[in-house]
């Protein structure tokens, strides 16, 4: 569990979920910035 919590303090998350697209980060739920990231743009 602690191994988790270092590496969302990491990237700033504070909160999850926390999705890892290519080499960016999505912290929360979002259907249209997850549609955007997912796309490439």
């Amino acid at each position: 569990m602690q191994r988790g919590r270092k590496e969302l303090d990491a990237i700033g998350a504070r909160s999850l979920p926390v999705l890892k697209i290519g080499d960016r980060y999505m912290i929360g739920w979002n259907p249209n910035n997850f549609e955007r990231m997912y796309k490439g743009d």
